[in-house]
């Protein structure tokens, strides 16, 4: 489950150690980051500046302010990589350890205790999404040190042991800091371009480790090719696919079919996305190409299951859609809203029906899932799945060398880009790198729970919560209406208020699970539509509801 934290920054604190933050492109929030970089390390293709309040060439780093340094970051703004390192403060360490070990962080006591075991941990490292060894601590999170004449010792030997374990070379961030008094050893490991990372003695097919669930883990064929892929700066979609043989009236065929988006789609467009080649007058398709027209892939497909009760056992209907991946995106959606209840409301002669869960959410997280997906992996689909209780968009493939906070906070790395392009192009997605954030705000303005984020193995899970269900309901049922002519979240703000008067907007925005500005924003609407009114005098106030509720 996603769980996103604040917490407020010691600039006083002592840095027990320092970080490598790599952004992959220049951002306001890159730049807004270098503001306050003073001490710190960054690094531009090879290039080391150290961050100063003012110049000073007096060590063997160049020095900059941190103007130049923002002066540096337009110059380099093509860039793949932008890498600053920070401090690290011992209170963030021990926060971390306390966590316990996950996909990126692992307990050593000793670099003798399990030799080949920390060296497979650190491939893995290097093949995700990077990650930390910390020497000096038990598995169960007990700092036991390590003693001070061996501590430069050990440090040596692990630089060494990854030097001469693994191929491609990989290059350890080793920082010595104390932690309650005791030494230990952060190993940092960057994730790194030149994939699969292996150790020597095992080779390639054997030797290539990923990490899973907390613990580093064989990497199999699929995932292999997939890392293959990804070492060789590869797109699965736009890789050549000689053997699906098409012509112009082909390609015109698929331009027509995606300007019925409203947005003119040309053979000239389509070839700027990457979804096809073009050598003279002849024209070659690439997987996305494929994938957009007649989708020779049978594992590319969405199932999508109505299971009855909440567990996945008693299934009530299904659908396969092994067709082309816009007519999945359509197909599951439709799906979806076919078994998903209605909400009437009667204004007047009007009646007005909505969904349970915004259709706009629910629509996100399927065309996230399509470009995100990890198309080399044969034999593994995206699955939607309808409980009783709750509705699941699985998707094999997170977004490369990122985890769930990183894209709740607008990160985006896109898998499949040519997909994504045409995706954007015809309005399936709004903007790179705001889906989770969309898909939350729609749901607090909807007045419904949040959605569960869950990254299981490399598969994205994303979870809708249903507000109102029977164990009799198969779909489209209707829930009879409480108040007429106000929405469903505002029929809730009324309904808490009339059992509970004397609620703070505060107390009632906690009760119902939206933001406070919610509720503010429709209590406020409610009261300029003369629906309800706080009455009382100043240290006894309560709401008065002026509309009829029977």
């Amino acid at each position: 489950m996603l769980t996103l934290e604040s917490r407020e920054s010691d600039v006083d604190r002592t840095p027990s150690s320092s970080r490598l933050i790599i952004c992959s492109s220049v951002s306001s929030m890159c730049l807004t980051t270098l503001f306050n970089l003073s001490g710190s390390l960054i690094s531009f293709r090879g290039l080391f500046i150290r961050c100063s309040e003012s110049d000073d060439k007096s060590n063997s780093w160049c020095f900059c302010n941190v103007k130049s340094i923002i002066a540096i970051v337009f110059l380099f703004e093509c860039a793949p990589d932008v890498m600053v390192k920070v401090p690290v403060y011992e209170s963030d360490l021990l926060h971390e350890i306390s966590m316990g070990e996950s996909n990126t962080l692992e307990f050593k006591s000793d670099i003798s205790s399990d030799h080949k075991r920390f060296l497979k941990s650190v491939v893995a490292f290097a093949n995700t999404r990077g990650g930390r060894l910390i020497f000096g601590v038990r598995d169960d999170g007990t700092i036991i040190g390590i003693p001070d004449e061996s501590i430069h010792v050990t440090r040596d030997a692990i630089t060494d042991s990854i030097y001469k374990s693994c191929e491609p070379p990989i290059m350890p961030d080793i920082s010595i800091c104390t932690l309650q008094g005791k030494n230990v050893l952060i190993v940092e490991i960057y994730p790194m371009d030149l994939v699969p990372y292996h150790l020597k003695s095992e080779g390639v097919e054997h030797g290539t480790y990923i990490r899973e669930g907390g613990t580093s883990v064989p990497a199999d064929r699929f995932t292999l090719k997939s890392l293959r892929l990804r070492g060789s700066r590869q797109s699965f979609d736009k890789m050549e696919l000689p053997s699906f043989d098409i012509d112009e009236s082909i390609v015109n065929d698929l331009c027509k079919r995606l300007s019925k988006y409203n947005v003119p789609i040309t053979p000239m467009k389509l070839e700027n996305m990457g979804v096809v080649k073009r050598y003279g007058e002849r024209y070659v398709a690439t997987n996305g190409f494929a994938l957009l027209t007649e989708n020779p892939f049978p594992y590319a497909s969405v199932n999508c299951v109505r299971f009855r009760g909440d567990k996945n056992i008693f299934i009530e209907d299904s659908l396969d859609l092994e067709g082309d991946i816009i007519s999945q995106v359509e197909g599951a959606l439709g799906f979806v809203l076919k078994h998903m209840n209605l909400r009437s409301n009667i204004d007047g002669l009007v009646r007005q029906d909505t969904y349970e869960i915004p259709q706009a959410a629910i629509r996100e997280a399927i065309t996230n899932a399509v470009p995100h997906r990890e198309y080399s992996m044969e034999g593994r689909s995206i699955f939607v799945r309808i409980f009783d209780d709750h509705i699941e968009v699985d998707s094999p493939g997170i977004p490369l060398g990122l985890d769930l906070n990183d894209v709740a906070a607008g990160r985006s790395k896109i898998r499949n880009e040519s997909i994504a392009s045409v995706f954007k192009a015809i309005g399936f997605i709004e903007k790179y790198g705001t889906g989770i954030c969309r898909m939350l705000e729609l749901c607090d303005e909807y007045g419904v729970k949040a959605p569960e984020f869950t990254e299981y193995k490399d598969n994205l899970i994303v979870k809708f919560f249903r507000p109102t269900y029977s164990a009799n309901d198969s779909g489209n049922s209707e829930i009879e209406h409480t108040i007429s002519g106000l929405e469903p979240l505002d029929q809730k703000i009324v309904m808490v208020m009339y059992q509970n008067p004397e609620i703070s907007i505060k107390d009632l925005s906690e009760h119902i699970g939206i933001s406070y500005r919610t509720g503010q924003r429709h209590v406020s609407k409610l009261r300029e539509g003369g629906f309800i009114e706080r009455v009382g005098t100043r240290n006894s106030q309560k709401w008065d509801i002026r509309i009829d509720l029977n």
